[in-house]
């Protein structure tokens, strides 16, 4: 081996795992390769404390994100691309070598055949030696050829042979590779043709729906102006009444009459007047449920347009469960690779074309102990001016976060703490550079700005839970022991106690975990008492919806307009007040209306979801997620 060949094989193709060259090296998203047996093992000795969707780099502790958290710790290195580069490298060296020790040992065979290896050690044995191997070869005689007569020795031609064999054996590899070649390309054009008459329908169904809508909305449009209309004509004839009834009024200063006749003329004015009024307070006449669906329908059809660039398409029935037999496939040629995309051509007009809004992951971020330990997470919010503010399980510490770097950076850093005298529990933001904590008896104000600061701490005498924001001026707040909701002022005074409906008197909360609010002043509670749900109430404690809804079936007879969550935990409002809840058991976030109706699951264990909890949502609507208690997941959804 050359020593450039030495030192590239040191460097660059050995595994800093196992320190030998790399076989099948597998590259993770930090660039680093490991041989897959020594990436597996590794991993399978990382998970042996219990499992999780990352793990960190041998190489450079980079957290790497697990493809399919879900199949074993030991098929976890197969997810990850092998580096075929590295491979052929590796190949083309030990090539090298192997053709370089046969090509040292033909040449000793052949000088000894030659008589021109000697024993320099003993001259006059050396001679005699020769000379009996010349005398030898003379008298052995070997099989006459036309290449020997030509003058080419035996070892060439032996050679020439393996030369020609090879030259068979590459002649015969490019047929193949042209084959493949060729069918790739026309596996290429046919997934073209499928996707263009896909998109073409699409198109179709897109133009009849506008020239519906736009049909509706041209004659629905007419209906609205002629109300309008009508109502215009109807103030202007009051407009008319009372210029007329002015002018009149004016007139009697230069025209005096009797007092009866002023009486009478101003009794019926007056009696003018009160029905102009009730004409303009009474109710106006609401735009057509028909007109408000068209609307809908119309902004539904734009959102999904401007959703496009976030749109993917499945058309592929080829079945990635299995790495090891994909791999497998593809060194064997990859027939049956090709022949199961054959039949997924041929059957794709039986299959519905799956089009999905994907959540894009942007960053993670942790908290870390002095001793180098993640911190358990059991709460966040985020204010208004884009910071984190954290509650800690286990601890007194409240933990604020932001952006570091510039604007476009997604990165968020730890830069202030507090310990507070009580474990707190849930926070909530209640202004730009204020939060509300929950602690033991009390609820704690902070201010957040570069540095984290007790502004009051409000006695209250009940072990609250969970917080949230109601007014500028009060909070409200759940309480286990009793189960109940507490409207609470900055000063302390708890105006009102929610535990029953005020239109049924059942019971309303049984176990509440987290709360929020809309704009509009509606609460929603996640409880986890005899049945597990999600229940939104107005200021006056009447039960709006709950999901599931009472009577609701099963999990797995779950339908479009039914909501079953197994285990609510946290749960927000986004800026279209949709409600966000997430689901711990199910490992998933649900996004609801704001009526009660479940529109899709957003996020699920595919994103990376393997334990969630508490969840939030800042004013460009990022989702914040707890994972596993100890990391959030930031994603854009919209």
């Amino acid at each position: 081996m050359s020593d450039t060949a030495s030192r590239l094989q040191a460097d660059y193709l050995t595994c800093s795992l196992c320190s030998q060259p790399f076989k099948q090296p597998k590259t993770l998203p930090c660039l680093h390769n490991f041989c897959k047996a020594c990436l597996s093992s590794y991993l399978e000795k990382e998970m042996e404390g219990g499992r999780a969707a990352t793990f960190a780099c041998p190489e450079c502790k980079e957290k790497i994100y697990v493809p399919d958290p879900s199949k074993p710790a030991n098929r976890w290195a197969s997810q990850f691309p092998t580096n075929f580069t590295l491979s052929g490298m590796i190949e083309a060296i030990a090539h090298e070598v192997e053709a370089k020790g046969r090509g040292v040992a033909m040449v000793k065979e052949a000088r000894e055949r030659r008589g021109m290896v000697t024993d320099t050690t003993n001259p006059s044995r050396s001679n005699s030696t020769d000379k009996e191997t010349r005398e030898d070869s003379e008298e052995k005689e070997l099989p006459k050829s036309d290449l020997l007569d030509s003058g080419i020795s035996p070892d060439v031609q032996t050679t020439l042979n393996r030369l020609e064999k090879l030259r068979k054996e590459l002649r015969k590899e490019n047929q193949r590779l042209d084959a493949d070649i060729a069918a790739t390309d026309e596996c290429q054009a046919k997934e073209k043709s499928k996707l263009d008459q896909s998109f073409a329908k699409i198109y179709m169904l897109l133009e009849a729906r506008k020239e519906q809508l736009l049909e509706d909305l041209t004659t629905n449009l007419a209906q609205e102006k002629a109300r309008l209309q009508q109502m215009q004509q109807g103030f202007s004839n009051d407009l008319e009444s009372v210029c007329s009834c002015e002018e009149l009024l004016k007139g009697l200063e230069s025209n005096p009459v009797g007092d009866e006749v002023v009486y009478d003329m101003l009794q019926a004015i007056g009696d003018q007047v009160k029905e102009i009024k009730a004409r303009r307070t009474s109710q106006v006449p609401p735009r057509s449920v028909w007109f408000e669906q068209t609307l809908e329908s119309a902004r539904s059809v734009l959102n999904l347009v401007n959703d496009l660039g976030q749109i993917s398409i499945s058309t592929s029935l080829v079945d990635t469960s299995n790495d090891d037999e994909n791999e497998q496939e593809e060194n064997d040629g990859g027939s049956k690779l090709r022949q199961t995309q054959e039949e997924s051509f041929d059957n794709q007009d039986k299959i519905p074309i799956k089009i999905r809004s994907k959540p894009k992951f942007l960053t993670a971020i942790s908290i870390m102990q002095p001793d180098d330990k993640h911190q358990q997470i059991f709460d966040l919010t985020v204010t208004a001016n884009g910071t984190v503010v954290m509650t800690s399980y286990g601890s007194n510490v409240v933990q604020s976060a932001r952006k570091s770097g510039d604007e476009s950076s997604n990165e968020f850093s730890v830069y202030a703490q507090l310990t507070l005298d009580t474990e707190p529990k849930c926070v909530a933001a209640i202004a730009p550079f204020y939060v509300a904590v929950t602690g033991l008896s009390c609820i704690y104000v902070l201010s957040v700005d570069d540095k984290i600061l007790l502004h009051r701490k409000i006695d209250t005498g009940k072990n609250y839970q969970s917080i949230a924001t109601y007014s500028e001026a009060s909070l409200i707040a759940t309480s286990q022991r009793p189960a109940c909701i507490d409207f609470v002022g900055l000063n302390g005074f708890i105006s009102e106690t929610v535990d029953r409906d005020h239109t049924t008197g059942h019971i309303l909360l049984r176990q509440p975990q987290f709360m929020a609010t809309s704009k509009n002043g509606v609460i929603y509670v996640t409880d986890l008492g005899k049945k597990s749900r999600l229940i939104s109430i107005n200021n006056a404690g009447k039960l709006r919806f709950q999901c599931p809804a009472e009577g609701d079936q099963s999990p797995e007879e779950e339908t479009g307009a039914t909501t079953n969550l197994q285990v609510p935990q946290g749960v927000c409002v986004d800026s279209h007040d949709n409600v966000l809840v997430v689901d711990r058991a199910a490992c998933k976030v649900t996004l609801i209306t704001s009526e009660g109706v479940k529109v899709k699951d957003i996020l699920t264990a595919e994103d990376g979801l393997t334990d969630p909890c508490a969840i939030a949502v800042d004013q460009e609507d990022h989702v914040y997620v707890i994972n596993e208690f100890n990391e959030v997941l930031v994603f854009q959804i919209h």
